[in-house]
């Protein structure tokens, strides 16, 4: 099984991904209405639980802050595929 990461994946149902887009440092949480909300990094988990972590959609950041993520979710999927 491969364990590269896609410029996409999803994470606990959530797609996370990047986009050119997003201004560095800002995550742009998409929720199931499809509205936008563009987040402080540093703010990520206190406005997750404000706007309800039940109907974040996915998260998307500029590609420089995404290859910042990509090693923890390699370590993710690591661990999912030992589970399964």
């Amino acid at each position: 099984m491969s364990t590269e990461i896609p410029d996409q994946l999803f994470l606990d149902g959530v797609l996370v991904g990047q986009n050119e887009l997003v201004t560095p440092g800002i995550i742009a949480v998409v929720l199931d209405d499809d509205s936008v909300h563009d987040v402080p990094a540093a703010d990520l988990r206190r406005r997750c639980e404000e706007l309800g972590r039940s109907r974040i959609r996915a998260f998307l950041m500029a590609p420089a802050d995404f290859e910042k993520v990509r090693p923890v979710a390699q370590r993710h999927a690591e661990e999912a595929n030992k589970d399964e």
